[in-house]
């Protein structure tokens, strides 16, 4: 996997994720609270390249997101949450 982009920032609860290249086996999108504290888990279809996930249950507020494929990290960012 080569390139992740995350979309829309700031978001509403919907986000989108596209991967420039197709998921491998165990690719996964993590997204962590201000205190480092894991507060979303996905788990990526193996091909895919687009994904959306609802996060409209998780509080307003600054996320760090990274997305792991076959334990290294492809893409890293910051997600503005808000409802």
């Amino acid at each position: 996997v080569q390139g992740v982009s995350v979309f829309p920032n700031p978001n509403s609860g919907q986000v989108n994720l596209a991967l420039s290249l197709p998921a491998a086996t165990g690719t996964e999108w993590v997204l962590y609270d201000g205190l480092g504290r894991p507060a979303y888990r996905g788990t990526l279809a193996t091909g895919q390249t687009e994904y959306v996930f609802e996060l409209d249950r998780l509080p307003p507020g600054l996320y760090f997101w990274e997305a792991t494929s076959e334990g290294r990290r492809v893409g890293s960012g910051k997600l503005v949450l808000q409802h």
